[in-house]
């Protein structure tokens, strides 16, 4: 029974690592993802 949560870890952290792999190779080829943020003040300052 304490074999499948150390299953469980070892598989999440592959298939983790395999997907950001995956991802990384995706973005050079289409830009990936941009993310833009402003600072809006609010009126009580």
């Amino acid at each position: 029974m304490i074999l499948f949560p150390v299953l469980y870890l070892v598989f999440g952290f592959v298939f983790t690592a395999i997907a950001a792999w995956v991802y990384n190779l995706e973005a050079g080829w289409v830009g990936g993802f941009e993310y833009t943020s402003i600072t809006v003040d609010s009126p009580g300052h």
